[in-house]
């Protein structure tokens, strides 16, 4: 098992605001204003920093945030060079012990000699290791339960032949993610998901993402000839073989995983608590249900996805129309007064588009951008990323992350103090946390680019 020690000295974020006293002159029923104390803006930014690769640099880059504020992602390896990564687990802190973390970075002392003083490493990310062989195994999930789902990236330079391995890494009784018994330096936690069953070899997973029955969701694709792929979704749902203890994998007797259901040409995207899962199929947006029903959602024009699902039924969609991506949420109804959801299509003017969609809108100076809503809380706040693309080119050159809630749209660089740009925002969660990759003039890239954007109110 890997531990760490560590000193209990924390670093947090202060807002320091003061008071200022001015001695003026006044004239008789004249009342002087005090100035305006300037408020804090929306989101505060916490670069997330990393573990440092041998050749000095620090990269990382976040994929998810779960409600309990843990951000999973890859980042270096301490003794490879960069051109290999991991996947990792940051445990926040809970600093004033309110039951909220609020701490994500820490830099103590050297974790390579254990010796005092900061290494520019965050003593809160936990490395999760790679599988056997793999070059790069960032992680793409995590649920409540501190699950974490991932892909590992193997290339043989010799035959130039590369593959891909699913994986999922779940915390053991004594709530470690890191356990290596027999010192071979690989994670025994870290499990291989193996294969959709019938897929030709080689298949390749992808879009993996797992809610919090442990239910994990993605696509295989094989190339069966030159240029034509076999695609297929897939659904594992785990077997309980013990109170508290899941399975993930079954071997079929041919090496598949039995555990895996196939969801045929349906590409699922995201999967809610209620196992229903958001998607595409043939270029549609479309809405899985247990027990096998689809849903068209009809979002119009050319081409449509549905991204991101919450606990509410609520789905964040893409559509492509008149050559613009447009994001939006679609919001469903009680239609048999159940008080549950049940209805995720209406169109009371006959014209075929949705009504239960709302258009998020564009940025300014964005108007004519490609938007993509890459996150969804239950809470039905959006965030993602947009893209403006040059007509006669059809090359983007200008991007921005967002945050949409109640209606109204807005960049995340107006949300902080505009030191940074956030081309993207890669996940929200219940507390409104967004996870984002930063950019900018003065942001030091020896913390890396990945950042958490907290808010203040």
């Amino acid at each position: 098992m890997q531990t760490r020690h560590k000193s209990q000295r924390w670093l947090g974020l202060a807002l320091a605001c003061g008071t200022i006293t001015f001695a003026v002159t006044t004239q008789a029923g004249k009342p002087v204003k005090p100035p305006p104390t300037p408020s804090a803006p929306p989101y505060v930014t916490v670069a997330l920093g990393g573990l440092r690769s041998s050749d000095g640099a620090i990269h990382t880059r976040a994929s998810d945030i779960n409600n309990l504020g843990q951000v999973v992602g890859g980042t270096g390896i301490p003794g490879l060079d960069r051109d290999h990564d991991q996947a990792f687990l940051l445990n926040p802190r809970d600093t004033d012990e309110d039951g909220k973390p609020d701490l994500w970075f820490v830099d103590e002392e050297d974790n390579a000699t254990g010796s005092p003083g900061a290494d520019g490493q965050n003593d809160l990310i936990l490395g999760l290791g790679n599988l056997p062989g793999a070059l790069h195994a960032p992680a793409s999930a995590v649920n409540d339960l501190g699950v974490v789902v991932g892909l590992s990236y193997y290339w043989d330079p010799a035959t130039q032949i590369s593959r891909t391995e699913a994986y999922i890494v779940a915390p053991n009784e004594s709530g470690c993610w890191y356990q290596d018994s027999d010192n071979d330096g690989v994670n025994d936690l870290m499990l291989p998901l193996g294969k959709l069953p019938g897929m030709p070899d080689p298949a390749a997973p992808n879009g993996l993402n797992i809610n919090n029955r442990g239910q994990v969701i993605g696509c295989f694709y094989s190339e069966v000839a030159s240029g034509v792929y076999q695609l297929a979704g897939f659904l594992l749902t785990p077997e309980v073989v013990a109170p508290g203890v899941w399975q993930w994998f079954q071997d079929d007797g041919n090496g598949a995983n039995a555990l895996m259901v196939s969801l045929g040409s349906f590409v699922p995207g995201s999967i809610n608590d209620n196992g229903q899962i958001a998607g595409g199929m043939d270029g549609r947006a479309m809405l899985w249900n247990p027990g096998g029903s689809l849903i068209d959602l009809r979002l119009g024009g050319t081409q449509s996805q549905a991204i991101a699902i919450n606990n509410r039924g609520q789905i964040g969609v893409w559509w492509k129309a008149d050559g613009v991506g447009h994001a939006g949420l679609l919001t469903p109804v009680d239609g048999d007064g159940d008080g549950e959801p049940d209805a995720w299509y209406r169109d009371s003017n006959g014209d075929g588009v949705n009504d239960l969609v709302t258009d998020l809108g564009a940025l300014k100076r964005l108007e004519n951008s490609y938007l993509y809503a890459h996150g969804l809380n239950d809470n039905g706040s959006v965030a993602g990323g947009c893209w403006h693309a040059d007509p006669r080119s059809g090359l983007g050159y200008e991007r921005a992350g967002f945050l949409w809630e109640n209606g109204v749209i807005q960049s995340l660089q107006s949300l902080t103090d505009g030191t940074l740009e956030f081309p993207n925002a890669g996940a929200i969660n219940n507390a409104r946390q967004i996870v984002a990759e930063g950019s900018g003039r003065h942001f030091d890239y020896e913390n890396g680019s990945a950042c958490i954007l907290l808010p203040t109110r």
